[in-house]
């Protein structure tokens, strides 16, 4: 028997997962034993059955009575919007990577006691003064305090770990339900 390369256990764990191929469709594909193809995949369920079955869905209905120009539009405006959605996505994550990146250094300050400031430092060598621009340490104040308690506020609710609303709730007896409660429930 062959020993398989990583890149062939791969496929053959891809292959596995689709649920299209037995163990020993799989054995035989890659000319190794089953008991081979078992230590590879485990005795886990395939993961993508429900992928594969979805897309021979789409792919029969786009299929069925649809002109050659119908299924070419139809492919373009499923490219258009996953490209989109895509897009979208990687904006949210670089969101929520840089919320954390402010969220850690306002922690940082708040160690400290101390923010980073650039200023104008004034040196006098006794004939002659010069102006550069340097950053200076200094201690925060309550402004910034409160600005920090209202960037880690938005931050929560960027993140998704603080409604900013508490949802609201409405009890109505309603006389024509046999006097059932009915619970209304509205987020804002």
């Amino acid at each position: 028997m062959a020993k398989l390369s990583d890149r062939q256990k791969n496929n053959i764990i891809a292959k596995w997962n689709t649920g299209e191929y037995t163990k020993t469709q799989l054995a035989k594909t890659y000319k190794v034993s089953e008991k081979t193809i078992r230590d590879i995949v485990g005795k886990k369920e395939p993961t993508n059955t429900h992928i594969v079955e979805a897309q021979i869905l789409l792919e029969k209905i786009k299929n069925s009575e649809k002109t050659p120009s119908e299924i070419a539009a139809i492919d373009q405006a499923v490219k258009h919007r996953l490209e989109k959605e895509f897009h979208i996505d990687n904006k949210r994550v670089k969101i929520y990577s840089i919320t954390d990146k402010i969220l850690e250094k306002v922690s940082e300050m708040l160690e400290s006691g101390t923010k980073q400031i650039v200023a104008k430092v004034k040196e006098f060598d006794g004939k002659a003064s010069s102006e550069s621009l340097d950053t200076v340490s200094v201690d925060l104040d309550p402004s910034d305090l409160k600005s920090m308690q209202e960037t880690v506020d938005k931050a929560s609710i960027t993140n998704n770990t603080n409604a900013r609303h508490a949802p609201k709730t409405e009890i109505n007896n309603n006389q024509q339900n046999n006097n059932q409660k009915v619970i209304k429930v509205e987020y804002s």
